[in-house]
């Protein structure tokens, strides 16, 4: 029974997207996370320059989860797209990983 319901499923969704002709795309998950990275880091930094959008992956099109104040000590993993994938040492997000903007990270350059 349940491989009917689900080829009913795929059917289903197969012939919608064949009579709307769109196919929405989102984000990859793994974009979200450090396998988006292009280059290393490993070291320990700081946000400089004004509060940061910390968001859920590399880039303005992903959601931002909070913000990361001024002078926050902060784990730098990796970067990417002129984004670096981070875990800060302190604040309200202290021990979350997300993505900020490199321009606002002491020694990032893009």
């Amino acid at each position: 029974m349940r491989t009917s319901l689900r080829r009913a499923v795929v059917t289903t969704a197969s012939l919608a997207t064949l009579a709307t002709g769109a196919v929405v795309m989102a984000p990859t998950a793994s974009a979200a996370n450090s396998s988006a990275c292009t280059r290393g880091h490993h070291k320990n930094e700081m946000i400089n320059g004004g509060n940061v959008k910390f968001r859920t992956g590399p880039g303005k099109k992903y959601t931002a989860k909070g913000l990361i104040t001024n002078y926050t000590n902060l784990y730098v993993a990796c970067t990417a797209k002129g984004y670096a994938y981070v875990k800060p040492l302190e604040g309200a997000n202290k021990g979350k990983k997300g993505w900020v903007s490199s321009s606002f990270v002491t020694g990032m350059f893009n």
